[in-house]
């Protein structure tokens, strides 16, 4: 389970939610055409090289690598929940954030890297097997989620759009390419 908010929630805007047509097609290979993970957007006003970023979990970090656009992308194994994997995107790493490290929940890791690209995050449940993508909220703590309901996130479901929605409401993908369509279900949840 997720134990600690991974981003410096304060200085969060709004967030995608699971399988928005955000960014790019990111799938587990079940399912097509939609964003798998959840993109955390900084207010306007601010920096967003600034916004910190913290272990979600308690356990060992499993890879480092440079991640497209900007920084780092880190996975993280929790500690008896081998069953999961959390991956973290955009990350300029703190000294001594190396692989195999164990980590704990809450420990800073560094800033989001650029201004140019929302932070993201994604959870990979029995990675082992190839894996199935499920939604952060489905994975953090009451303790976690009750920071979101202070800021108007009233319930999980509010973050996620189901797979029969999404079905219904189909947009086109190619590979990994910005989606260039949104459909008509909202995309983001926006907090007060």
């Amino acid at each position: 389970m997720v134990t600690a908010n991974y981003i410096d929630l304060s200085k969060i805007g709004r967030i995608s939610k699971f399988r928005s047509t955000i960014g790019h097609s990111y799938t587990d290979g079940s399912e097509d055409c939609r964003s798998m993970k959840h993109y955390f957007e900084p207010k306007s006003t601010v920096d967003w090289t600034g916004v910190d970023i913290f272990a979600p979990v308690s356990g060992t970090i499993l890879t480092i690598r440079s991640d497209g656009a900007a920084g780092y992308q880190i996975q993280i194994r929790p500690k008896d929940m081998a069953i999961f994997t959390i991956a973290l995107f955009h990350v300029n790493l703190d000294p001594g954030v190396v692989k195999n490290k164990w980590v704990t929940s809450g420990e800073h890791f560094g800033r989001h890297a650029t201004s140019f690209s929302t932070s993201d995050v994604a959870v990979f449940y029995k990675a082992k097997d190839g894996g199935k993508l499920i939604s952060c909220f489905e994975a953090m703590t009451d303790d976690v989620f009750a920071q979101y309901t202070a800021r108007g996130i009233m319930s999980r479901e509010e973050a996620i759009i189901t797979r029969e929605e999404r079905d219904a409401d189909p947009v086109p993908c190619e590979g990994e390419q910005p989606f260039t369509e949104h459909g008509t279900i909202p995309d983001w949840v926006v907090l007060n």
